[in-house]
């Protein structure tokens, strides 16, 4: 069932939803917290030219920004960030991992 709003609408307290597509700007103040990738894209049907991604939940997750080089592909471009399992910050030149070939 679809609902539509004409106007403003004020919500007090929380509001879950599965999806949430907005087609214009988009004011948050406030945290945004989200819970998984976060990926930037010039236009929908493009690659991701910036991605900030978490890998998991615990003591073993890797955590860096990818930066997407001509927008084809994941891979072709360089990424920053920490890699958990040698505990150290890397800069490596893939744009979809931070243990591939690091720097």
């Amino acid at each position: 069932m679809a609902v539509k709003f004409l106007n403003n609408i004020d919500v007090s307290g929380e509001v879950e939803g599965t999806s949430l597509d907005i087609n214009g700007n988009a004011d948050i103040s406030g945290t945004l917290d989200t819970h998984g990738k976060v990926t930037i894209a010039a236009a929908p049907t493009t690659t991701a030219l910036l991605t900030l991604r978490n890998t998991g939940t615990g003591a073993t997750n890797d955590i860096y920004m990818g930066f997407n080089r001509d927008n084809s592909t994941g891979s072709d471009g360089w990424s920053i960030g920490i890699d958990s399992t040698a505990n150290s910050f890397n800069i490596t030149e893939d744009a979809d991992t931070i243990d591939n070939s690091p720097h």
